[in-house]
Formats: C-alpha cells, structure tokens, sequence
C-alpha cells in the first residue's frame, strides 16, 4: 500500500488488522489523535468555545493506558460522554476549523472506544479524521472546486497532505516491523507523533 498514491479506507483497515497486536492498533491511532488535538485547540481559542483540557485528559487516559495503565469501561464512558459534550456542532459555528475540532474530538472519543474493544475499523476512521482535517483546510484556504477534474491530483501534491499521508504510512511501517512494544517505544512514538509539538495543520 502507498497512501500517497491513494486513501483507500480499505487498504489501511488491512494494515491494521496485520498489525501484531491490539495494542499496535491502539497506539498508532493514539499517535493520529494527539497529532489532531491541537486543532481543536487552535479552534477554541478562535471561537471561546469548548474545553481543550478535558479533551487532552481523554487523551491522556489513552496513552496512560498504552503505558501499562487501567482504564475501566466505566471510566472510558465517563470520559466518552465529556467528550461528546464538547465536540462543536458543525451547525453552530462558522469557523474554518470546525471541522477539525470535530475531528480533533471524535478521534479522541474513537479511540477511548478501541481501549476497550479491539476494532481496526474504528482505527481506520480515525487515520480517515487525518487525512478530511488536511483535505477540508486545504480546499478552503486555496478555494478549491471540489467539481475540478484535477481536484485530488491538486489536493494530493500539497504539502500539508504529502506530509501527513507520509506519517500515516511511516507510522504503520513502523509498528509492522516492532514486534513488541515496551513503554521506551511507546514514550518515543507518543514524542513523534506531532510535527515538533504542531498539528498536521501546523497549529501548536
């Protein structure tokens, strides 16, 4: 698969399930999650609405988890339904990061969900959250007529997109060929998940 050829949804639900274990699944879209999350903030700071803090508590719950930590089905409904209250409604505000908040939101709620049950399905969406946070920035910050015959060739060279398809794919070779996954390795892929502390929007 080379996702800078295509995003084929499919393709990367196959690479996941490949994947050695639930907890390779767990963390790469952990890495997707924390690599989002500074687009909601991005947003809230614009709009003053929603709560970054909560959202990077769910977040952290995560990587606490992946650390060898306990999270119980309680504590990840708990932490699902604080998540869904901040999660901005796309009719509500006019923002061009809206919908990256969104995104931003539903991945950390996504992958709360895949703490508890194992679902390559629910990792695929959250890595398809990366590639629609970059897909609808860049069509609104180059005006971009979704109509246009060249429209994906255009949106494919940018280099928002090429950089972010690239650490989706650079991230799943990675766990492909890291059998084990010790709390060193899980520190490290949690320190590169962003680009220098910067979304793939390159909000920090």
């Amino acid at each position: 698969m080379t996702l800078l050829q295509k995003f084929d949804p499919g393709d990367i639900e196959i690479a996941l399930t490949k994947l050695p274990s639930h907890a390779h699944r767990l963390l790469f879209g952990a890495g997707v999650a924390e690599r989002l999350f500074p687009n909601y903030r991005a947003f809230t700071t614009e709009v003053s609405w929603g709560d970054p803090a909560l959202l990077r508590q769910g977040l952290d719950a995560i990587w606490h988890k992946l650390e060898g930590g306990r999270l119980p089905l309680g504590e990840i409904r708990e932490r699902q339904a604080r998540v869904r209250l901040v999660t901005p409604d796309s009719e509500a505000f006019r923002s061009a990061l809206t919908s990256a908040a969104i995104d931003a939101a539903s991945a950390v709620h996504e992958m709360l969900e895949v703490c508890f049950r194992d679902d390559p399905r629910r990792v695929t969406t959250v890595a398809t959250f990366a590639r629609d946070t970059v897909h609808m920035f860049v069509q609104n910050r180059d005006h971009l007529d979704y109509n246009d015959p060249d429209f994906w060739q255009r949106m494919l060279k940018d280099p928002l997109m090429i950089r972010e398809l690239n650490k989706l794919q650079s991230d799943l070779d990675l766990l492909g060929r890291t059998p084990l996954l010790d709390q060193s390795f899980v520190r490290a892929f949690r320190s590169a998940a962003t680009y220098d502390g910067r979304s793939n929007l390159a909000f920090s």
